[in-house]
């Protein structure tokens, strides 16, 4: 069982990386020639990948994180963030070993699944996966003030996050010392 789940995983990564691939080829199949190139140079591009796996096929997660930021001049930027984290794996319950078999529903009352004695609970069908997307956009606001606006957008199964913030910048001593004030929102669905 744990051989077809690490196959499993390393399909799903597989998969996600040509996914990812295709994407970034679409954005960019519709511009012309010297368009793209003449755009591509005022982006910096990021990417990461966050590999993790437990023992014993306990949880592994795989997250992707792209992030792209436009320069417009020296002060204003626009930065664009994707991520994308899949989860899988026999993850524990919270209950402990006990000299009695036990057995546990699952969430949201989806089947059941048992502990013999002298075992850990684990919920072998343990799987999540969760977008993420941010934006911010910075500016300056004269010459010794600046601003930054942005917003974010998570999403699992059974769980979203939408959220903004902005600041405000002063800049004193020719830019050497600044003083920020800022706040941000969140709202959250579980």
């Amino acid at each position: 069982m744990s051989e077809l789940r690490k196959k499993d995983s390393a399909l799903n990564a597989s998969k996600l990386g040509g996914t990812l691939a295709a994407i970034g080829c679409a954005l960019l199949q519709g511009m012309p020639n010297q368009v793209q190139a003449g755009e591509l140079e005022k982006w910096d591009f990021d990417a990461a990948v966050l590999l993790y796996a437990e023992s014993d096929s306990r949880v592994q997660a795989i997250e992707p994180v792209i992030s792209a930021t436009r320069n417009f001049d020296s002060e204003t930027k626009l930065n664009l963030k994707l991520a994308l984290d899949t989860l899988t794996g026999a993850s524990p319950n919270g209950a402990f070993t006990s000299d009695q078999p036990q057995t546990f529903t699952r969430p949201s009352g989806e089947g059941q699944y048992s502990a013999a004695a002298g075992e850990l609970p684990l919920d072998d069908s343990f799987r999540d996966t969760r977008i993420a997307t941010s934006a911010q956009w910075s500016a300056p606001l004269g010459r010794d003030w600046a601003y930054s606006v942005g917003g974010h957008f998570s999403t699992e199964h059974d769980y979203l996050s939408m959220g903004g913030n902005a600041s405000v910048s002063r800049y004193l001593n020719q830019k050497k010392h600044h003083f920020n004030a800022g706040g941000w929102f969140v709202f959250r669905y579980h």
